[in-house]
């Protein structure tokens, strides 16, 4: 699962990754909690700037998914 709301990069990042997966989009956080309800994924890979929110709200309950995320952002994190 792909959240993102920046169409190049989910061309970019679907391009890289056309051969190797198969990959759902989410453009929100209300998108990718749809998804979530639906769909089991492998690898979330989470934007942290979002339109209807910080992708940081999103990380409890893709904890209880257990599938690994892997924060795709300019944006410096902290340990937290």
């Amino acid at each position: 699962l792909h959240i993102e709301d920046n169409s190049d990069i989910q061309h970019v990042v679907g391009t890289l990754l056309e051969n190797h997966a198969s990959l759902s989009v989410a453009n929100n956080l209300f998108q990718a909690k749809e998804l979530l309800e639906t769909h089991e994924f492998d690898l979330i890979i989470l934007d942290l700037v979002l339109p209807d929110g910080n992708g940081i709200d999103i990380l409890p309950l893709l904890a209880s998914y257990r599938a690994p995320v892997l924060v795709f952002s300019d944006m410096e994190l902290n340990e937290a």
